[in-house]
């Protein structure tokens, strides 16, 4: 009976290969789906005309827009888990979100502050 290697590998573990393989055929390419685009429309005019005609009544616009975000947002991480090997590195993921909320955070959080600040004055 032989002792175990305990060096660490220099290559591919057979895990980190079947992973690649495994998520590889399963990750449809990237391209731009306008009828997703066009039901995440749908789904911010349903939330818009909740807050304008409401009345008590319950939206499922946002339920809506959430689900299809996320379908959206999942296959955006399978195929980066495809790329490297079954790894997500979680700083350039964090990374697009922030740049891709920033924007109209800071729009919805600058403009109602510069409206209050000359309604009042």
């Amino acid at each position: 009976m032989t002792a175990p290697n305990l060096q660490p590998s220099t290559g591919d573990t057979s895990m980190q290969k079947r992973n690649r393989t495994f998520l590889r055929p399963q990750v449809p390419a990237r391209n731009y789906r306008p009828e997703v685009h066009g039901l995440r429309g749908l789904a911010i005019l349903g939330v818009v005309m909740f807050h304008l005609y409401g009345e008590g009544r319950v939206s499922g616009g946002i339920d809506i827009f959430l689900a299809i975000s996320g379908f959206l947002f999942t296959g955006m991480l399978l195929r980066e888990a495809a790329e490297n090997g079954g790894e997500v590195d979680l700083a350039r993921y964090l990374g697009r979100l922030v740049r891709r909320l920033l924007p109209p955070l800071s729009w919805l959080s600058v403009r109602p502050s510069w409206w209050g600040w000359h309604s009042c004055r």
